[in-house]
């Protein structure tokens, strides 16, 4: 990869911010000419106090003032000189201070937008893509790098703004004296450069592990917790605590040495200019020189000292803020390419005309094949009629295709050959949305959150938006209503996080009442029931076999005698779809 600013990613960037956070950009920009204006009336104003405080012979009248207002004496003309001067570095302060909070907030809010179309392109992206990617890059990027691009954002805007007040700085001093301001330019542009020259490579290094260890630490988090009955019973604590920790420290080492690379040159500048400024004086209080010429060169001498003030900062902020965006270019590479992928597919289902599908006959399986990247084969020209309002069971070996089945089902994976008909209409990608909106799935591991029966009943849903008595009845038909009343608190108890205060059956119960809320007419079970006893389990399904009618439901199970009360049992085998005799 090439060493240089991303203008192409930064640009990129620049593409998925809406147009109002472009005209407040816009603006900023506007503010930043004023304040360079203002920068050069303050340190302009300066020359004229000086002259008027120390000069004797200094004319009243040749301050630019006296064209306004009508000056009688020096005092007076000091007086209003001095105010005016006074008022123009406040006016500078504050437009400075209103720059630094508009930027901080416009980069934040930015970081927040870019993290919210993050988690939307996920949350919209195809199940295939799920399946195939880590969640972890994205968890590091929606967290942690998207605000690391904040912090990228906000050095660009002050690169930007920072270069226009840098420039109105360095042209009214090169007013003031061209010959010192145009040595001292060349020699601390020449410094930066060189440092910036060394440090390059440092940086991007360390940048690049910085982002790299942003995955594996949220990878760490995700596997320690994800298994800590595990490792409570296993005393492995320290195994995934040590590779938290290795991880944490090399990210902070890196972290730290960027920050020292870009802080660490301001104190040398600093201390090189109060030196230039004391070889000035130096030179300029040579005996040869008279006490009109010592006195003549304090106006210069205060306006480049206020300059140098001025500037110093704001060129070691343009070399921190460059070094933020080198730092930072493969966070903004993830992200930008994620957006990118995004927007793609935002075009691309933008031009889909989403069709109605009715199933109120069968779905047809015709001559379905189905492999992941075209590698191992799951399913081999199969052939299979679901009736409606039939219940349809499915067995087989761990591997051989249970739940990919399923999922070709849903639509949420497409035959590589083949189609699959719902009332003759096949289904494809202008008809999964309304053919999904018919289907409710039960999960072996149910997701709980941590809130009350009600928003975990009715999923995904805002609280004021539910059928609190849709929820009863779903939680009555599926036998879990007596629990939930049990508690003085009813259906607004909190069921704990992953529901650990509830029973396996009891949390099966919660996910058969979130399927029957949605009044699906297809219902999946995948294996829901086989973490329980066989007492529960059979509860369960006597359960799912009374609720009767026109309900379609399609239950895998591992074990047989399960699926004994099904209209026709498959058995999936050997990448095809047996019947199997009752």
């Amino acid at each position: 990869m090439k060493n240089y600013i991303p203008i192409s990613r930064l640009k990129n960037l620049y593409s998925h911010i809406n147009s109002r956070r472009k005209l407040q950009f816009f603006l900023l920009l506007l503010l930043t000419i004023f304040t360079g204006f203002t920068e050069i009336l303050s340190i302009a104003s300066i020359v004229p106090f000086i002259k008027l405080v120390t000069e004797q012979g200094f004319s009243v009248q040749s301050v630019f003032i006296s064209k306004i207002i009508n000056l009688e004496n020096k005092q007076e003309a000091i007086m209003i000189t001095g105010l005016l001067f006074s008022f123009l570095f406040f006016v500078n302060s504050f437009s400075r201070i209103g720059l630094i909070y508009i930027t901080s907030r416009l980069s934040q809010i930015i970081a927040a937008e870019l993290s919210v179309k993050l988690y939307e392109a996920k949350l919209y992206d195809t199940y295939s893509n799920h399946i195939s990617k880590n969640s972890n890059a994205l968890i590091a990027a929606v967290t942690q790098k998207v605000f690391q691009i904040a912090i990228t954002i906000s050095g660009v805007i002050t690169f930007i703004s920072g270069t226009v007040i840098c420039f109105c700085i360095i042209v009214v001093l090169i007013w003031v004296n061209p010959k010192i301001m145009i040595l001292s330019i060349s020699f601390f542009g020449a410094l930066y450069f060189l440092i910036i020259k060394l440090g390059k490579e440092t940086i991007r290094r360390s940048g690049q592990i910085v982002n790299d260890t942003q995955n594996i630490i949220v990878k760490n988090l995700q596997n320690g917790l994800g298994a800590i009955r595990d490792i409570i019973l296993d005393k492995t604590q320290s195994y995934y605590l040590n590779n938290f920790q290795k991880d944490s420290f090399l990210k902070a080492r890196k972290q730290a040495l960027i920050e020292f690379i870009q802080n660490s040159p301001r104190y040398i500048f600093e201390s090189m200019g109060i030196a230039l400024f004391v070889i000035l004086l130096i030179f300029w209080s040579e005996p040869s020189n008279s006490s009109e010429e010592i006195s003549s060169i304090f106006p210069t001498l205060a306006a480049l000292a206020i300059g140098s003030q001025r500037i110093l900062p704001l060129l070691n902020q343009l070399y921190v803020n460059f070094l933020n965006v080198k730092s930072t270019i493969y966070q903004i590479d993830e992200v930008v390419t994620s957006l990118n992928e995004f927007s793609d597919k935002q075009e691309k289902n933008n031009n889909i005309k989403n069709l109605d599908i009715n199933f109120n006959k069968s779905i047809l399986f015709q001559n379905v094949s189905f492999s992941y990247d075209n590698k191992k084969i799951i399913f081999d020209d199969i052939n299979l009629e679901i009736k409606k309002g039939s219940k349809i069971g499915f067995i087989g070996k761990t591997g051989e295709g249970k739940s990919t089945f399923l999922d070709l089902l849903m639509g949420l994976l497409e035959p590589n050959k083949g189609s699959i008909y719902i009332d003759n209409k096949k289904l494809e990608i202008q008809t999964y949305k309304s053919w999904q909106s018919k289907i409710s799935h039960v999960p072996q591991n149910i997701f709980l959150s941590n809130s009350t029966f009600f928003e975990n009943i009715a999923f995904g849903i805002d609280f004021d938006k539910i059928d609190m008595q849709k929820v009863e009845l779903a939680s009555k038909k599926s036998q879990i209503h007596e629990f939930i009343t049990k508690d003085v608190q009813g259906y607004s108890r909190n069921v704990g996080e992953r529901g650990i205060r509830l029973s396996g059956g009891q949390i099966q119960r919660i996910g058969l009442a979130r399927a029957l809320y949605k009044d699906a007419k297809l219902i999946i079970f995948d294996e829901a029931t086989n973490s329980l006893d066989s007492e529960t389990e059979k509860l369960i399904m006597n359960e799912l076999y009374s609720l009767g009618g026109d309900l379609t439901m399609i239950i895998v199970a591992h074990r047989i005698n399960t699926l004994e009360k099904c209209d026709k049992i498959y058995e999936i085998k050997d990448n095809k779809i047996f019947e199997v005799k009752k």
